[in-house]
């Protein structure tokens, strides 16, 4: 008898400390019987709600209109039967204050005192909405005025590359070479400029999704054969080399030919600016089910711990004062995203003082198998 009195009071004990640190919970808490009355609002759901205390223990959940409505009433009873629910960002509409809240809901089974109860657990992500759809509302605006800018630029960069570079081809006789020199300085920042408004038009286009891609089958090895040429003269003229190492017999491939263009001359523009002996290799290579691209230089490589920063937006290595520092930062991140459009990957190996070699893959698609019953 003295043993089950005991229990009896260690049950009462255990009872009194669940509710007390259910009161000082910091989300909302109620508990609901099987007849969808309130046995238990803590204080924290009364804040949420803004319904009072005696409105809300007053209320049956099953009998509210927008408990109905959302079909909270039927995942509550359901939790009757033994089973679990959660709803996320529920727009609820409390029915005495009619206070509009975003709410995320947890509801799981509970046996009390031989009877099953149901234990609801209520987020208010009220905040974290407004605070989510303000920086939405403020990237877009930011997304808008870049592209306004960067349009704008355009056409004023495009008319005095336009003058610049017809003022170069001039003959000797009518320019002195310091007005050369002044010019090709002008021409070179332009030209700077103009890749800069490009890429960061890009950026946008690829963040905000609306980039166009035109994918055809090609042979990747006659676009790097391409690229190779195109580059070849700038590449020269830095005292360096490159070459194509192809393997031949590559499958075609379905590719957006202008895009990967775009990857493969970022990629050696960026091998270009960090070598100043030796060469640039462009590598095709077939794996498995993809192609592999590979630029590979001599350069002066990239320290462990520069490696994170290469595809984040706007950043840029420290590779000494003999580097050049221009550019957007924007070339790899860009690069990164039309390799990912194309179900593909890209990635980097270093080592510092000895060269580095940027890779990305790119699938080849599988013909989808005759039905022998056809």
């Amino acid at each position: 008898m003295a043993t089950h009195k005991h229990a009896s009071e260690m049950a009462k004990k255990t009872y009194g400390i669940v509710r007390a640190i259910l009161e000082v919970a910091p989300i909302g808490i109620y508990i609901v019987d099987r007849k969808g009355r309130v046995d238990y609002v803590n204080s924290a759901m009364i804040i949420i709600s803004g319904d009072t205390y005696e409105q809300f223990k007053s209320s049956n959940v099953f009998k509210i209109p927008i408990c109905k409505r959302l079909g909270l009433d039927k995942k509550i009873r359901s939790v009757f039967s033994g089973n679990s629910f959660s709803m996320e960002s529920v727009k609820y509409v409390s029915p005495y204050s009619k206070r509009m809240t975003m709410r995320n809901y947890v509801g799981i089974p509970l046996q009390e005192e031989k009877e099953k109860k149901a234990l609801i657990f209520v987020e208010d992500i009220t905040q974290i909405k407004k605070a989510e759809e303000e920086l939405i509302k403020t990237m877009n605006i930011k997304s808008q005025f870049i592209s306004l800018v960067s349009h704008e630029l355009k056409s004023p960069l495009g008319i005095v590359d336009m003058y610049i570079t017809g003022l170069l081809n001039m003959s000797s006789e009518n320019l002195s070479d310091k007005q050369k020199e002044y010019l090709s300085v002008t021409k070179r920042n332009i030209d700077r400029l103009t890749r800069l408004v490009r890429n960061v038009l890009d950026f946008q286009k690829l963040e905000s999704g609306r980039m166009e891609f035109k994918m055809e089958k090609a042979d990747i090895n006659e676009l790097v054969k391409q690229v190779v040429a195109d580059v070849s003269p700038l590449v020269r003229r830095k005292g360096l080399e490159i070459a194509a190492s192809l393997e031949k017999d590559l499958p075609e491939i379905t590719f957006d030919r202008d895009k990967i263009t775009q990857v493969l001359v970022n990629l050696v523009n960026n091998a270009m600016k960090f070598t100043n002996k030796g060469g640039i290799t462009v590598k095709t290579l077939k794996l498995k089910d993809t192609i592999c691209v590979s630029v590979i230089d001599t350069g002066i490589g990239i320290k462990r711990e520069d490696m994170d920063k290469l595809f984040r937006s706007f950043s840029q290595i420290d590779a000494g004062k003999e580097q050049s520092s221009d550019g957007t930062g924007l070339g790899l991140v860009i690069s990164k995203n039309i390799v990912q459009e194309h179900r593909g990957k890209i990635q980097v190996e270093s080592e510092f003082g000895k060269g580095t070699t940027f890779s990305f893959t790119l699938p080849i698609a599988r013909e989808k198998k005759q039905n022998r019953n056809s």
